[in-house]
């Protein structure tokens, strides 16, 4: 029995030792062990590749606390925001460069979106059209000249005058650009073989017509004129003619006597 008894207590010391050096192994190789968290693992991984990404670069940068417990959510998701943006900055500087130096190589003299060379060559269809010179407006004005009211005194003039009192009757007189009344006076009676003496006063005054002159049947006897009937007090070299105007000049003994029937 004692035999037994003590057969049975090596065999539990034996167990126990057994028991105690496992237990040291399971603890060395515990201490050993290196626990790590995915982003070591991952940057782990880079360097024994060689590689370095610029998310891992922001992502060691940029560390993410716990929050402490008691913290609002939106410091939890600043900090978050903030790697994020820090990763897109890197990112966008790397491809800022590369457009840069593309640009560098396919830079041109032109600036973009112009055609230097379509319309500048191209004739307008117009432009032959708009290159000819128009044709200036004709105008035709009508002058008369009358002494009726001379016809009486004719004979102690020493004049001869046409029984019906008309020196010039509808003469026409065309005329581009601008006119007065003394440019057609002087195209007609040069046109028509009739004389006249004129005073250049600051305004042309006409002295005699045909020979028949200022005051020779008293002294308010002279020539006036009228323009489409109506008397006018302007000078005739200042009134100014429109197209279809007609001018009479006519010899007046007392006012009012020379007024166009």
């Amino acid at each position: 029995m004692k035999f037994f008894s003590k057969g049975r207590r090596k065999k539990a010391l034996l167990l126990g030792g057994i028991a105690l050096v496992l237990a040291a192994v399971v603890a060395v190789c515990f201490c050993c062990v290196r626990i790590e968290t995915p982003q070591q693992r991952q940057q782990r991984l880079a360097s024994e590749a060689g590689i370095t990404s610029s998310w891992s670069t922001a992502s060691a940068e940029v560390q993410v606390e716990p929050a402490p417990a008691g913290s609002e959510p939106a410091a939890q998701e600043e900090s978050t925001s903030s790697a994020s943006a820090a990763a897109e900055t890197s990112s966008r500087t790397e491809a800022s460069s590369g457009q840069a130096q593309t640009s560098g190589t396919t830079q041109t003299s032109q600036p973009p979106g112009t055609s230097a060379s379509v319309t500048a060559s191209q004739p307008s269809a117009t432009s032959g059209a708009d290159s000819q010179p128009e044709t200036p407006q004709s105008n035709t004005v009508t002058v008369s000249i009358f002494c009726k009211t001379a016809l009486s005194y004719a004979g102690d003039l020493g004049l001869s005058l046409p029984e019906n009192g008309m020196l010039l009757e509808n003469a026409r007189w065309e005329f581009t650009g601008s006119a007065t009344v003394w440019d057609a006076f002087q195209a007609v009676c040069a046109a028509n073989g009739i004389e006249y003496d004129a005073i250049p006063l600051p305004s042309t005054y006409i002295v005699r017509i045909a020979g028949l002159a200022e005051k020779a049947c008293g002294s308010t006897s002279g020539w006036v004129y009228y323009l489409n009937g109506q008397f006018s007090s302007q000078g005739i070299s200042q009134q100014t003619l429109q197209d279809g105007d007609s001018i009479q000049f006519a010899y007046t003994v007392t006012p009012g006597d020379s007024v166009p029937q």
